[in-house]
Formats: C-alpha cells, sequence, structure tokens
C-alpha cells in the first residue's frame, strides 16, 4: 500500500510544495514519506521541487510515481507525469479537466484519476472516473460518478476500489469495476482511508467518523462506530500500514494524528488537540501503537452542496393481514362451509424465491439487478438481467436477509428511488416492491 498526496486546489498545491520544501531544506537523510514496509519510496529522488500539483500518487512498489499538475492559465487543463526511477525523463500527456484524486491500480500498471469537469450555465459540472495505463501512456474515461466525488482508496482485502461523494461511500469490483455495494454514509465526505479490516475512515467537513462496512445498513444509513468533530474540514487521510493510527490533513493545514481507543486526535505529548469526541459504539482496535509518519494528502476545497438525495429506505415485502374473523352466535346458522380447491404443489415448484420489476426512465441503462447476502453486504449471491418489461426473478437463493441493487455493467451508475431493497426470503416466494430508475451516471 502507498501512501498517498491528492487535492486539486491552489492551496493543496502550496501546502505540498512547502513540505517538500521542508523535506528537502532540512537536510533529512530519508523523506517522510514511506510504504507499506517502512521504507522511503526510491522515487522520491526523482521528484524534487513540485509546483501547481493538484494529486499525487506512489506505486504499490516506490519505484514510480504519477504527478498530476494544472495549468496556472485554465485549471480545467491538467496534464499527468510519470515518474521512474529507470527512466531519466518523465513522461507526460495531457487531459482535460481537473484531477481530484489519483491512485495506482493493485498492480501497479495503471493510475486511477478522479476528473472534475465544469458546466456551463451554471450548472455543477460533472466528474469521472479516469484510468491512465502506463506501458503506453493512454488516458481513458470509464465512467460517470457522482459530481461531488472527491477521493478514492483500495479496499485491497475485498479487490474493490471505494469512493466517496457527498452522503455515499461507493465500491466498485476490480478490475472490470463492476458495482459493489453502496453505503449511505451522511455528509459532506470529502476524503477516505482505509484501515485494513473492514473499517474505513471518512473525512468530512465537520470531522472525521468511523464506519464498519460489515455493519448492516440502517434507515438512516451505514451506523458510526464513532464520531469525532473537529475546527476544520478533513481533507486528506492516510492510514499507517497496521491501521491502527491515521494522519489527518485538514483544510487549514493542520496536520493531526488521530489514533484509536478512544478515538482521538493526539498532538506529540498524546493529548487531544482541537477536537470534540461523540462515543457512539464501544470500539475494539488493536492496541496503538507508535507508528511511522506517512505523508497527509494536501487539502481541497470541498465542492458545492450536491442537492440532497431521495431518503434511503429500509423496505421489507408487505404482510397480508388476514381479515377479522366473524363471530356466529348460538341462534344463527353458520354458512355451508366451502369446498377449498385442491393445492397445486406443482405450481410453488415453479414460483421463483424472489421476483421484482424495475420502472421509471432509465430502465435500459441497467444492465443487472444484483442481490447482495445472505445476512453479508461483502458477499454476491447472484445477478440477473431483466427483461425488456423491466420485471426480474431469481429461482433459488438461501433463507436470509438481502440487499438488491441495480448495476451499470461499469458504464453507468443507475439512480433509483429508493437506493436498494432490503428483502427477507424464507420458504415462501417474495414479491419485491418496484424500484423506479430515475436517471443514470
Amino acid at each position: 500500500m502507498s501512501v498517498v498526496f491528492s487535492r486539486p486546489d491552489r492551496l493543496a498545491a502550496l501546502a505540498l510544495s512547502l513540505l517538500w520544501a521542508v523535506a528537502f531544506a532540512s537536510g533529512a537523510e530519508e523523506p517522510s514519506i514511506r510504504l507499506a514496509g517502512g521504507e522511503a519510496p526510491a522515487v522520491l529522488q526523482k521528484l524534487g521541487q513540485l509546483d501547481n500539483v493538484s494529486a499525487l500518487t506512489i506505486g504499490p512498489d516506490g519505484r514510480r510515481a504519477a504527478v498530476v499538475t494544472f495549468d496556472p492559465e485554465n485549471e480545467q487543463r491538467s496534464s499527468l507525469s510519470l515518474h521512474s526511477v529507470d527512466t531519466d525523463e518523465p513522461l507526460t500527456i495531457d487531459f482535460a479537466g481537473a484531477a481530484r484524486d489519483a491512485l495506482f491500480t493493485p498492480d501497479g500498471a495503471a493510475v486511477f484519476l478522479l476528473v472534475h469537469r465544469v458546466a456551463k450555465k451554471k450548472r455543477p459540472g460533472e466528474t469521472y472516473l479516469h484510468r491512465v495505463d502506463l506501458d503506453p501512456l493512454r488516458n481513458r474515461r470509464l465512467l460517470r460518478v457522482s459530481y461531488s466525488a472527491r477521493d478514492m482508496d483500495l479496499w485491497a482485502s475485498e479487490g474493490m476500489l471505494l469512493i466517496v461523494a457527498r452522503d455515499e461511500l461507493r465500491s466498485f469490483r476490480l478490475p472490470e469495476l463492476r458495482s459493489g455495494p453502496l453505503f449511505r454514509i451522511i455528509g459532506e465526505n470529502l476524503s477516505v482511508a482505509w484501515l485494513g479490516d473492514s473499517r474505513v475512515l471518512i473525512g468530512q467537513a465537520d470531522g472525521v467518523a468511523l464506519a464498519d462496512l460489515g455493519d448492516r445498513s440502517e434507515r438512516e444509513g451505514l451506523p458510526l462506530r464513532g464520531r469525532l468533530f473537529a475546527n476544520s474540514p478533513v481533507v486528506a487521510l492516510a492510514a499507517g500500514p497496521d491501521g491502527t493510527s491515521v494522519l489527518v490533513q485538514m483544510l487549514d493545514g493542520t496536520v493531526e494524528t488521530l489514533h484509536f481507543d478512544p478515538l482521538r486526535f493526539a498532538g506529540g505529548d498524546g493529548t487531544a488537540n482541537s477536537a470534540t469526541v461523540v462515543e457512539a459504539r464501544p470500539l475494539t482496535p488493536a492496541p496503538t501503537p507508535e507508528v511511522d509518519s506517512a505523508a497527509a494528502r494536501p487539502p481541497a476545497t470541498p465542492t458545492a452542496a450536491e442537492p440532497p438525495a431521495a431518503p434511503e429506505v429500509e423496505i421489507t415485502p408487505e404482510v397480508e393481514i388476514a381479515p377479522p374473523v366473524e363471530v356466529v352466535s348460538e341462534t344463527r346458522q353458520p354458512p355451508p362451509r366451502r369446498e377449498e380447491p385442491a393445492k397445486d404443489d406443482s405450481a410453488d415448484a415453479d414460483a421463483p424465491a424472489v421476483r421484482g420489476r424495475i420502472e421509471g426512465a432509465a430502465v435500459s441503462d441497467v444492465q443487472w439487478v444484483v442481490l447482495l447476502g445472505p445476512n453479508n453486504l461483502l458477499r454476491e449471491a447472484t445477478r440477473v438481467r431483466p427483461g425488456a418489461d423491466g420485471s426480474w426473478r431469481v429461482d433459488e437463493l438461501e433463507p436470509g436477509r438481502y440487499r438488491v441493487q441495480l448495476d451499470g455493467g461499469g458504464q453507468r451508475v443507475p439512480v433509483s428511488r429508493p437506493p436498494f431493497l432490503i428483502l427477507d426470503v424464507a420458504d415462501a416466494p417474495v414479491e419485491a416492491p418496484p424500484m423506479q430508475v430515475l436517471r443514470s451516471l
């Protein structure tokens, strides 16, 4: 795992340049950036002074770095330079838009970019996920994500890419970028760091939030394991190799070390600093050791607030309530008993475990209906293609609770109401409520 710098604004570029200037001017034998194994990346000696930087990421082996810079006369024009210990001069490719984040793929063969492009007529603009292949250097736009998407990290244990945006944390399965679980995390989310297990730390406009992606979602979203308020937006996170501490960079340039058990910001003397702790649930991380400092990502100016999404509702199949039974008095004859038709066991055998329907203007953008479970959001049970009329069915499922969500096949991200369904599957067939596909990103 590499330590990543990223932020797309002038303040970030200034902070990054100052950090590098201090590192080189101090005459330190080793820069303050470390890989997971504790060693300094060899490519650092190739970089020197950096100007107009919007994003920087170091390869998994420490031998290559990708630096994204913006044109100071037109911040909607950017360049990516690939630096390597094996070459004297970097390779460069230009592209349109402002890079919000950069992240090497797990194999180090490419770089993911979050690129924001400003729209006309005061619209909020659009944000896309790009992949820049490094040999040869080629930039490809993969899919559109939420315009407020700000930061990425690898969920290495599950082979997924995490992208954080306002009110959500979205996952994509690598390498084909199929849609994974969508986690509802309410707030102005600006940064994300995977902590090495199923936990993630989310940097927000008013502090940090700790969540476990293995927890069951509730009506208001994923429950938080802990909450820590700060005096400035948290725009960059860099987790230590063992996930027991995190470097946190705030918009005002402050860099703090965050420790767990209890969740707190700690200065050099270990005391709480500029933060208020709100305990939500007991935490059980490993004991907090002294950690080699990892470089925090430079800050970013938060984007404008995205229009509020429809509230996420946990939906279970309706239970039909039998009508009240009429009480017959002793002097009144009961109605003649009706013979019940013979039960057709073959009809039940043909009934699907779950069936449902998708409707709306963007139904054609849905390639798959995905079921996660049972009782595990990290496990994909099955996926089926909807029919031409929007209907879908799954014939066999183990009993348990399932989450149903829509997948655009890597090219589109469907936006539906509700965003997902929660279904309890037992012995009887389940009729899922319809999902309205409003649009796709």
